[in-house]
């Protein structure tokens, strides 16, 4: 509301101190409010798929809740984490670029701002492969919700090595559909299905590459 009655920059949110902690606590509070949500529809379709039969009781106590909490909480924590090298390489790249453009000779410095951008772009990808390789976090937590999030998290890289163009695939296909925005809420049901049948093959087809592995 702020925001758009232009009394309040939206970058404030990000630099001042008591914006950002109020930015802070209205993420963790939706991040907190749509877990069982999230946790909801991914049970939901495990269960319409016959691949699970345990949403009923994930958050049966405040301790399941807390868990759960505790699981995604460290994941997306992780995930913002990793994509700290590229933003800063990108900020490295535009101060460079900015004082190379007012210096007469300014070469060194648009050279550095040049090898940032290649360093944010990398970084980049390898953010993206990582987030990648945690898309069957959620998957592995409903068939084991006692396992603790940085075994899944390799349980889940170890799952999706050598895939990750299959899944990137699955993803994109949806793509130009949900473009025109309004088609979302009608393209996520089979989004979600195909993502959720493409995780349950790949637990199946590491399960027998690993004999003892669930």
């Amino acid at each position: 509301v702020c925001i758009s009655a232009g009394g309040l920059a939206p970058l404030a949110l990000f630099r001042q101190p008591g914006w950002c902690l109020l930015t802070l606590f209205w993420g963790m509070t939706g991040f907190a409010v749509l877990l069982p949500v999230r946790c909801g529809v991914w049970s939901w379709f495990c269960d319409r798929l016959g691949l699970g039969h345990r949403v009923h009781f994930f958050f049966r106590d405040a301790g399941a809740y807390l868990r759960a909490f505790c699981f995604f909480g460290t994941a997306a924590l992780l995930r913002w984490l990793a994509l700290l090298p590229a933003a800063s390489a990108a900020v490295f790249a535009a101060y460079a670029f900015r004082h190379g453009a007012m210096q007469e000779e300014g070469g060194l410095w648009l050279f550095a701002a040049v090898q940032g951008m290649a360093a944010a772009v990398w970084c980049l990808w390898a953010w993206l492969r990582f987030c990648l390789s945690m898309t069957a976090l959620p998957v592995l937590y409903l068939a084991a919700p006692e396992e603790g999030i940085f075994s899944a998290i390799r349980r889940s890289q170890k799952m999706l090595r050598g895939h990750y163009c299959r899944l990137a695939g699955v993803l994109l296909r949806y793509l130009p559909a949900m473009l025109p925005v309004v088609t979302i809420p009608f393209v996520l049901p089979y989004l979600y299905a195909d993502v959720i049948l493409f995780l349950h093959l790949r637990m199946l087809e590491h399960a027998s590459e690993v004999p003892g592995k669930v």
